[in-house]
């Protein structure tokens, strides 16, 4: 800075404007005069000195001072400048000839304490430097600035209690704020998110994703709605994120403007979506902005709690009205202006609207309404000048205080220990009056006392400013001393200069006694094996179980939103699911058997009990739906009446036996007595033609016998695939050229124990009736063979047990059988064929084989679908053959034989039989009458014979006396059919030999002398 020039004489100043410079020509004077009235504070001092040598009357007038009360005092003296102020401006000049802006505290002479921006410029009067500066009066401006930052303060104090996500970003997507919640949420701190994007601060697709719909929403300029997931430590959290942009203009730089809430508890349950739109409806209510959203026609559909107080109309008289039926002509004119523009521009519209002596800025955007329709949504907020801020800060000071007074939450400000001010909620709640609590009671007066640690912890962090809110819990004890949970969200403030806290108490009680009941209760439902399935009044699912899904094959996704007649199987005729629906409407509760079809096709069907939900005030909200699968009980139900009527029809089969081959051995025996016997060549073919038609009469009864399964067969170890292909490769040289035969074997051992004959006649009867059903359009007969291994004994079919099975299948593409009959094909004489075409003995006589080698045997049948029969015989860990080849000789022997039969016929027959052979033959058709001979000279017989069903006594009996008698005496037992005997068991009781009848000449005499020998060498 220039030194000033010395000189004798100070530069001119006037008194008034004309006398106080007579010197001067009328140019000066004019000049005097401008400088002395002019409306800016000005004044003239020196450099070093800061001595005032001139003013003008507008600075005596803004510091308080008379002219000559200013002049030759120093610019501190008069408070016009501070020390430190005063050294600033002198370094400020050292380089430059000016200074501009420097604001500075000028105390007045009342001591009132003004603003001002100085501005200085070095001048020459006289020859000498001065420095002339012009003061501009900021202190309106600085109080407008104070009332303006304490409102920011106050929005973003409710953005921090806000329960939802706010943030600001730039153009780029860059955070430029973000309030308290979004930290909670994310786990950062809002320093780490400044000036990054999502995707550098979110890892992997979560962070790309964010990012990508932040740049959507800039380069398209519309809103967006959009759900996004966040990973965090607890699992994926749901997100709604309101994004849009706004542009720049009137101060703001442009941006995107993103609201989130989250929506998690919403996707796990109804029931949180509601409290979840109930809190975003609840923060929208408590904006102090007006915030409003138009349809198409740019009438209201949605307004929130300010924009009614503006209207000073409830909302039902504002909703589907117009601005042009709501406010002045000229006021909604340019609403309607504005709304417009959001809508064609398709962005953000940022405007200044005035609406009588208020004046509002607006923010407005385009809204999607769905179904090509587009609306304008947006907030209002009041900008007026400081003194209608002010009187309008009143207002909504008053208004705040009705608003918490009237609240269905608890409000409270919490300093020094003492509640400063509550809610008469918050007194409700904690059983006082509000006065009683107000300035006389604190925490530890109303916190449970476990929970007043935790409670004065919080407390303590967010007075220090290390948390500034904070969400969480507790229980609190009311005057009456009952004990109840509250849950608070509060922050840090301040109050009358000092720190508070700051928040909202709701009592929780009765919701988490819900809560914990909702929970029992969809913990029981999850874990049910029935499944439940609950629909709206219309019958559109809302829910569905876990059992639901694992039942019918369908996924909650793919269930909810449709209807249960994606379950429809077709069975049911119309008027079924007519009734049901008369009686759930009509309020009734349902019960019965549904028969449904799984998503895979397969039936299922399900004992249900459908109920109308109705709430309290008796209003139907829906159905529920409890369903049981018994599919598999009714097929063991089935499974348990066949083998039941099997049971019975094999009990009768077995009787029948017993008495035919009594009157069929007669037959036989005779027959083959007078065969061999007769020297006639002339009556040999007679006889031969009564013992064939004995042998097809032999065989009639085996095929019953192996139908009850009553019959001894001759097992033996057998490979089935050779069988099974042997009879396909006879059966294919009479199929026509219209059926095709696939052949699958899977096998790596293929032994059971069985007779093969009976294996090839099952492949046989199966076949046979595959290529009848296919006779008349062709089609494709499969033979499919394979193992099959069980863990464990099967649930779904008694007979099944644990072990390795040989599996059969023997499939058709023919017509297939009526599921009404499909339960008797196994029975006996059951025949759909035409008369002369079968017997009906075929499928009973395979079920009979099947049953007997120990295996299982199903049908499954769609009419026009073909039919499929499943066989399932035990495999045993050996490849064994047996090729025995049968022995047609009659020897002769000698010796005693007592024989016994009730029949007379047989008796005697057993005598002309053996007499021949060289055998003496005692005949008894009594067993007493037996046991008393043996009794008299057991030593004399060395054989005995009997029947097994006899009256009085059976032949087991018989045996069993006779061998306490003489335990060395040999015993053959015969019989036409017994349950209580078997081969095995006779054996276990002493028995040699064990005969079938009707039974044959030569097997008589080699049982007599296989007995006899075995005998001697025990005597031996």
């Amino acid at each position: 800075m220039g030194k000033e020039k010395k000189t004798n004489k100070q530069p001119t100043i006037s008194k008034s404007s004309a006398e106080k410079f007579p010197g001067l020509n009328p140019g000066e004077q004019k000049f005097a005069k401008a400088f002395l009235e002019n409306s800016t504070p000005i004044a003239i001092t020196t450099i070093q000195e800061g001595k005032f040598i001139d003013v003008n009357n507008a600075l005596c007038e803004m510091i308080g001072y008379a002219m000559p009360e200013i002049i030759g005092k120093t610019t501190i003296e008069t408070g016009f400048i501070t020390a430190e102020k005063r050294e600033l401006l002198l370094n400020e000049l050292k380089n430059k000839r000016h200074v501009k802006n420097l604001e500075l505290q000028i105390k007045t002479k009342s001591g009132k304490v003004k603003c001002g921006l100085l501005n200085s410029n070095k001048i020459v009067l006289d020859g000498g430097e001065y420095l002339l500066t012009v003061i501009t009066d900021i202190t309106n401006q600085r109080w407008f600035e104070e009332d303006l930052q304490r409102s920011r303060n106050l929005m973003m104090e409710m953005l921090e209690l806000s329960g939802s996500i706010i943030c600001i970003k730039d153009t780029e997507g860059r955070y430029e704020l973000v309030n308290r919640r979004w930290e909670e949420v994310t786990g950062f701190k809002r320093e780490q998110a400044l000036g990054k994007t999502s995707e550098e601060l979110f890892p992997n697709a979560t962070g790309r994703q964010m990012y990508l719909n932040d740049r959507e929403v800039m380069q398209s300029g519309k809103m967006m709605e959009k759900e996004e997931v966040l990973e965090s430590t607890g699992g994926k959290r749901y997100f709604l994120s309101i994004k849009f942009p706004f542009g720049g203009g009137n101060g703001f730089k442009g941006g995107l403007c993103v609201i989130i809430r989250e929506i998690t508890e919403r996707k796990q349950a109804e029931e949180a979506l509601k409290k979840s739109e109930k809190l975003y409806r609840t923060f929208i209510d408590a904006s102090s902005d007006m915030v409003f959203l138009k349809d198409e026609s740019l009438r209201n559909i949605v307004v929130n709690k300010s924009l009614e107080e503006f209207f000073g109309k409830p909302e039902e008289e504002i909703i589907g009205k117009t601005d042009f039926e709501l406010m002045p002509q000229a006021a909604a004119e340019k609403c309607r202006e504005t709304d417009l523009k959001a809508k064609e521009m398709n962005s953000t519209v940022i405007s200044k609207e005035t609406v009588g002596q208020y004046v509002y800025e607006s923010l407005k955007f385009p809204v999607s309404l769905g179904e090509g329709r587009t609306g304008v949504g947006g907030f209002i907020r009041d900008i007026t000048l400081r003194t209608k801020a002010e009187s309008a800060l009143r207002e909504s000071e008053r208004k705040f205080r009705d608003l918490a007074e009237k609240s269905i939450v608890g409000i409270y400000l919490l300093q020094d220990g003492l509640f400063r001010y509550v809610n008469s909620e918050l007194a409700n709640i904690f059983g006082y009056d509000a006065d009683k609590i107000i300035d006389r009671l604190g925490v530890r007066d109303v916190i449970f006392p476990d929970d007043i640690p935790q409670v004065e912890e919080n407390l303590r962090r967010r007075i220090s400013g290390e948390l500034k809110s904070l969400r969480y819990s507790f229980r609190v004890l009311t005057k009456n001393k009952e004990i109840r949970y509250a849950e608070v969200f509060s922050s840090r403030t301040v109050y009358q200069g000092k720190p508070a806290v700051i928040g909202t108490l709701m009592d929780i009680t009765d919701r988490r006694r819900v809560e914990e009941e909702l929970k029992r209760l969809s913990i029981a439902i999850e874990q049910a094996d029935e499944d439940v399935v609950i629909t709206d009044p219309e019958g559109v699912i809302q829910y569905v179980n876990p059992a639901f899904e694992k039942i019918t094959g369908y996924s909650r996704t793919e269930a909810i939103g449709r209807t249960p007649r994606i379950l429809k199987s077709g069975i049911h005729q119309p008027d079924f699911y007519r009734e049901l629906w008369n009686t759930i409407k009509g309020g009734h509760i349902w019960k019965g058997t549904v028969t449904n079809r799984r998503k895979d096709g397969k039936l299922i069907e399900e004992d249900a009990t459908i109920s109308p939900l109705l709430s309290s005030a008796g209003t139907l909200t829906g159905y529920v739906a409890l369903k049981r699968d018994v599919t598999n009980a009714r097929k063991i139900e089935v499974q348990l009446r066949q083998s039941q009527k099997m049971e019975a029809i094999g009990v009768l089969a077995g009787g029948i036996a017993h008495d035919f081959n009594n009157i069929l051995g007669a037959m036989m025996g005779y027959a083959e007595l007078a065969f061999f016997k007769t020297s006639d060549k002339k009556i040999n073919p007679y006889l031969e033609q009564i013992l064939k038609s004995c042998d097809r009469a032999r065989d009639l009864v085996k095929q019953i016998l192996t139908f009850s399964r009553q019959r001894e067969q001759e097992k033996k170890f057998v490979s089935v695939t050779p069988i099974v292909k042997e009879a396909l490769k006879l059966l294919r040289s009479s199929l026509p050229a219209t059926i095709e035969i696939i052949q699958t074997y899977e096998v790596q051992r293929d032994v059971i124990i069985c007779d093969p004959t009976h294996i090839h006649q099952v492949l046989m009867n199966l076949c046979t009736n595959a290529l009848h059903a296919m006779r008349e359009q062709g089609g494709v007969l499969k033979i499919f063979l394979q193992e099959q291994e069980f863990a464990t004994d099967n649930m779904y079919n008694l007979d099944l047990k644990k072990g390795a099975y040989l599996q059969l299948i023997v499939s058709d593409t023919g017509t297939g059988i009526d599921p009404d009959i499909i339960d008797k094909i196994f029975d006996p004489f059951f025949t759909t064929k035409q008369l002369g075409e079968g017997t009906g003995l075929g499928l009973s006589v395979v079920y009979g084989i099947v049953k007997d080698a120990g295996g299982v045997i199903s049908v499954e049948s769609e009419p026009g679908k073909g039919t499929k029969f499943t066989i399932y015989l035990p495999l045993i860990d050996s490849n064994k053959r047996t090729d025995e080849q049968k022995d047609l000789s009659v020897p002769h022997g000698n010796g005693c034989i007592l024989y016994v039969d009730d029949e007379e016929s047989i008796a005697a027959l057993g005598r002309e039989m053996l007499t021949p052979l060289g055998y003496e033959v005692i005949v008894c058709v009594s067993s007493s009458d037996a046991l008393n001979i043996f009794r008299n000279d057991p030593q004399r017989f060395d054989l005995i014979i009997t029947d097994m069903t006899m009256p009085n006594m059976t032949g087991i009996a018989l045996a069993k006396e006779m061998i306490k008698i003489r335990p060395e005496i040999p015993i053959i037992l015969s019989t036409g059919f017994s349950e209580q005997i078997t081969e095995e068991e006779s054996g276990r009781n002493g028995i040699r030999e064990f005969l079938m009848k009707p039974v044959s000449l030569p097997a008589l005499a080699q049982a007599v002398k296989r007995a006899m020998g075995q005998a001697e060498s025990a005597t031996v």
